[in-house]
């Protein structure tokens, strides 16, 4: 291993699951990195971090504090099926879960609590954060890269690393051309706290599937999804499309869950889209990771996993390599496959699902993808 790293100056746009897992990664190779966010206030409701993901979270030093603040799985987040009765159905093979060493299948965990574990480690690794700030010009020169921020500061760095998201900025500067594809589906997500009796799992129903897991102390996550055009959904329609979806179902747990569903309730409606950027994801200093490289729907539950995935090569790269040249053809030569599989075969259940395919079927979709997935990054 090099005694320096490729590069010393790094700047990473975008404080998500990405950007702050690759300020991580990129301190322990020896790199000052910088982060700028536009937003402070993280989004979401849950996240299922299986396979390899959970091999990247104790690579980067974040299984510890995940474990502890989540709900840990030692298998896999697909264990349980059920009807739409609430009648468990028979799992589809699965490959088993990669773990070893003590480690668990899967880690589940509010996505508030993910984003406060990344950002105090990469404070503590001594990464440089800076919210409410992003980049506004990119000016590349076979050196380094100017760059100029929102509030009219500038900075020089040897690596510009875009973790930016699917809606990314940074991927406009080098693939002009290049936008998310909308699924046509509109995700639907909620969270249920003080859940005295939680029945998790995933259950099949006339029009698709609704998923409910579990977070701690007895939080229940739910999520599904629905056909809906591209549109502003309000907190009211968003209930009311939940509303919906869970009336299809009568499972006791289920009708439980439903009755919760009153008009105060914070429904989170956001829609489906996916981009798989073709190869090379850099245009000479200037590299896109996570969701701005590959963005998908959480039919395979590996959206995250990915973004740490990126995260822990991109620093082993930087880490080891002569150049910077280098560091970014082996990442993205050690991502393609793995991404590629994710993204093509989340779409792929959602479409299945869509045309309402059964769980065995679907199952099989799945298991040959984390089968795949099962080998090291």
């Amino acid at each position: 291993m090099n005694v320096r790293p490729a590069v010393d100056d790094i700047l990473i746009i975008g404080g998500g699951i990405a950007g702050l897992a690759a300020a991580v990664a990129l301190r322990a190779a020896g790199a000052a990195v910088d982060v700028v966010e536009r937003d402070d206030r993280p989004e979401g409701a849950s996240i299922g971090l299986t396979g390899r993901a959970v091999d990247g979270l104790d690579e980067l030093g974040l299984l510890e504090d995940c474990a502890a603040r989540g709900n840990v799985l030692h298998g896999t987040v697909f264990d349980h099926m059920y009807d739409a009765e609430g009648t468990p159905l028979p799992v589809p093979p699965m490959p088993p879960p990669p773990g070893g060493n003590g480690r668990p299948g899967a880690v589940v965990i509010h996505r508030a609590e993910l984003a406060d574990i990344l950002r105090t480690h990469a404070l503590r690794a001594g990464a440089r954060l800076r919210t409410r700030t992003t980049v506004t010009t990119l000016e590349r020169h076979p050196t380094h890269v100017n760059v100029t921020f929102t509030d009219g500061s500038e900075g020089v760095y040897g690596l510009v690393v875009g973790a930016d998201g699917v809606g990314s900025w940074t991927r406009g500067q080098i693939h002009e051309d290049l936008e998310p594809q909308y699924t046509g589906h509109m995700s639907l997500r909620w969270l249920v706290p003080d859940v005295s009796d939680s029945r998790p799992g995933f259950y099949h129903g006339p029009q698709g599937t609704v998923i409910f897991g579990l977070l701690p102390p007895r939080t229940v996550y739910v999520s599904t999804g629905c056909d809906h055009p591209r549109t502003h959904v309000g907190d009211e329609e968003a209930r009311e499309m939940l509303r919906a979806r869970l009336a299809q179902y009568s499972a006791p747990f289920v009708r439980e869950i439903a009755e919760r569903l009153t008009d105060d309730a914070i429904v989170l409606a956001r829609p489906y889209e996916w981009i798989l950027v073709p190869q090379p994801w850099h245009r000479g200093r200037v590299t896109l990771i996570g969701d701005a490289a590959h963005a998908t729907t959480a039919h395979l539950s590996s959206g995250g996993g990915m973004a740490l995935e990126d995260a822990a090569v991109l620093g082993q790269e930087i880490a080891r390599a002569a150049t910077v040249a280098e560091a970014l053809d082996r990442f993205a030569a050690r991502r393609a496959d793995r991404v590629r599989n994710v993204v093509e075969t989340s779409v792929e259940l959602m479409r299945m699902e869509r045309e309402h395919a059964g769980p065995r079927a679907m199952g099989k979709v799945r298991g040959e993808a984390l089968g795949a997935l099962s080998a090291p990054y």
